[in-house]
C-alpha cells in the first residue's frame, strides 16, 4: 500500500445534519427539505443521445426519439467552455403507467446525461401523473432508495465507528448467477424490486456488509447505488474485512447520501447550488458545489467529494463536531490505529491533526481542529481517485 496524502483542492467548504431520508411532499419547491430535486423531461427532437458523462465528447450509451420521458435530477449542469447545459437521467419514465425503471427496453442504464436543449421539462399537469407518484416509483429503484436504509444517528454512527462493523463484500459465489436481495432477513419477506445483483456483472457494485446480526444473513449497502440496500443469503456472498482505513472513509460516505437530491434532503435548505461541467483525468466531471448553515461540500460522486463541516451537534463516520465525548482521546483510539496521525498546533492554542491513508486506486484525508476544551470545531474531509498512471 502506498501512504499517500490526499490534498483539499483550492476550494474548500463547512457540514451536514444526519437523518433518515424521506420523500418531498407534492408542491413543496424550496430547495432541501421538502423538495424531491427531480424534474420530469420529455424528448423533443430526433435520434437524441444519451452521453456518460456531460460531454459532447463522452460515450453515447444508446439514442432516443421525440416523446421519450425520463426522470432527471432538476439542477442542470452547466458547462461554460461548451456553451451547453445537461441533465442527469436517474430513470426512465413510462408516460402510460408513471412507472420508472433504471434501464429501458434498449438495456440503456442510467444514470446517463442528455443535453438541456434537447429536452422539454414537463409540469406533472403535462405527464397527467402526480409528482408524488412518480418519487414513489423512483423511490423503488436503487437511485431512489439511495442510503435511506443506513441509520446515521449519532449512536448508530459511533457504534459502527467504534465497533469497525463496517465488511466489504469481495464477491459472489461462484455459478450462482442470481441473488436475490430480499426487504427483510427472510425469502418470505419478499424480493425488493429493481434488485439485478448476478455473479456475472458483479464488478458493478461496491458492497458493504452493514448489519450481520441475523444468523444467516447479512444487511448489504452498494454504495455505487446500482444495487438497492437489502438482505441477502450469507453463502451468496464473500465478505470480507478490510483495513481500518477503508472502512472509515466508507462510513463518511453512507452518512452524507447517495446523490445530490439525497444530500439536499438529508442536510435542510442550501443557501446556494452551483452545478458545473468540471475536467479532470476521469473525463468531464459532474460537479456540484453546496452550501449549508455549518457545512459546504463540493461533490462528484460517491468517491470523490470533500467537505467542511462546523454545524454544532452534526457529524460524518463517527466525527461530530461540538459533543464532549468526540474529543482527542476519541479519535486516537477509534480512528489512530487504522490511520496515520499528524498533530500540530496554532497560534490562538488550538490544536489541529491530520489523518489518513490512500491505499492504490483512491484515498482520503481527514483534517480536524480541536478547540481548548479538546472537542472537534471544524471537520475537513477530502476523498478521490487516485492516478497511479
Amino acid at each position: 500500500m502506498k501512504k499517500i496524502m490526499i490534498l483539499p483542492r483550492l476550494r474548500m467548504l463547512p457540514f451536514f445534519i444526519l437523518a433518515t431520508a424521506i420523500l418531498a411532499q407534492p408542491g413543496e419547491t424550496a430547495t432541501g427539505k421538502g423538495d424531491s430535486g427531480i424534474v420530469a423531461l420529455t424528448v423533443v427532437k430526433t435520434n437524441v443521445r444519451l452521453r456518460s458523462e456531460p460531454s459532447v465528447e463522452s460515450t453515447v450509451k444508446g439514442q432516443v426519439n421525440p416523446g421519450a420521458m425520463f426522470v432527471a435530477e432538476k439542477w442542470s449542469i452547466r458547462d461554460d467552455k461548451a456553451k451547453m447545459s445537461w441533465y442527469r437521467i436517474v430513470g426512465f419514465l413510462d408516460k402510460d403507467t408513471g412507472s420508472v425503471n433504471d434501464r429501458n427496453a434498449a438495456g440503456v442504464r442510467t444514470p446517463c446525461y442528455v443535453s438541456a436543449d434537447l429536452v422539454k421539462v414537463n409540469s406533472y399537469e403535462e405527464i397527467k401523473h402526480s409528482e408524488e407518484f412518480v418519487i414513489k416509483q423512483l423511490s423503488l429503484t436503487p437511485y431512489g432508495q439511495g442510503y435511506g436504509a443506513v441509520d446515521s444517528s449519532l449512536a448508530a454512527q459511533r457504534k459502527m465507528a467504534e465497533q469497525k462493523i463496517l465488511k466489504h463484500v469481495f464477491s459472489a459465489v461462484r455459478g450462482k448467477s442470481r441473488i436475490p436481495v430480499y426487504a427483510g432477513p427472510s425469502k418470505s419477506s419478499g424480493e425488493l424490486k429493481g434488485a439485478d445483483l448476478n455473479g456475472e456483472n458483479f464488478y458493478n457494485y461496491d458492497f458493504y456488509v452493514a448489519d450481520e446480526t441475523k444468523p444467516g444473513w447479512l444487511f448489504i449497502v452498494d454504495v455505487s447505488s446500482r444495487c438497492p440496500s437489502g438482505w441477502v443469503e450469507a453463502g451468496l456472498l464473500e465478505p470480507v474485512k478490510e483495513p481500518g482505513f477503508f472502512e472509515t472513509g466508507r462510513l463518511v460516505t453512507l452518512n452524507l447520501g447517495a446523490n445530490v437530491p439525497e444530500i439536499m434532503r438529508r442536510w435542510g435548505q442550501a443557501k446556494s447550488v452551483k452545478r458545473q461541467v468540471s475536467p479532470s483525468w476521469r473525463g468531464n466531471i459532474d460537479e456540484t458545489v453546496m452550501s449549508f448553515d455549518g457545512f459546504e461540500l463540493t461533490y462528484e460522486d460517491h468517491r470523490n467529494f470533500e467537505f467542511t463541516l462546523t454545524r454544532k451537534g452534526a457529524g460524518l463516520g463517527g466525527i461530530f463536531v461540538g459533543v464532549s465525548w468526540c474529543n482527542k482521546e476519541y479519535i486516537e483510539k477509534t480512528f489512530g490505529k487504522k490511520l496515520s496521525v499528524e498533530k500540530s498546533k496554532s497560534a490562538d492554542g488550538s490544536e489541529r491533526w491530520t489523518l489518513g491513508f490512500a491505499p492504490d486506486g483512491w484515498g482520503f484525508t481527514i483534517f480536524l481542529t480541536f478547540d481548548k476544551k479538546g472537542m472537534v470545531s471544524e471537520f475537513r474531509y477530502v476523498c478521490a481517485d487516485v492516478n497511479l498512471s
